[in-house]
């Protein structure tokens, strides 16, 4: 089961309370980030020790930068920013902090 499967199904069902949301700061943010970053780490692991196949790690890294991804822009229910910067302006801030080099980054602006 993948994480973003997780977080689906801990959502409340219709007549249940709803858990407030967690204000993202930056604070939240790197806690959220370095809980990213170990979850990848993890399945590395695993996948070295043949625990899951690579395919697996890859799904579920994928969910994880979906859930990222939703957050940082502002669409996950989750959470309440409190980053002076969220959705296309943070986009944009990181784009330009990255400059032309950097494919990653930029790749998406030029499509």
């Amino acid at each position: 089961m993948t994480d973003e499967k997780k977080i689906e199904e801990q959502a409340p069902e219709q007549g249940e309370e709803k858990v407030e949301a967690v204000v993202l700061d930056e604070n939240v943010l790197e806690q959220l980030l370095v809980g990213c970053i170990w979850d990848v780490l993890r399945r590395m692991h695993r996948v070295a020790t043949k625990a899951i196949t690579p395919d697996q790690a890859t799904e579920e890294d994928d969910a994880i930068a979906r859930h990222l991804a939703r957050t940082l822009m502002g669409e996950n229910p989750g959470f309440t920013s409190a980053l002076p910067l969220v959705g296309p302006a943070l986009v944009e801030e990181l784009r330009e902090l990255a400059g032309p080099g950097n494919v990653a980054v930029t790749e998406e602006k030029s499509r």
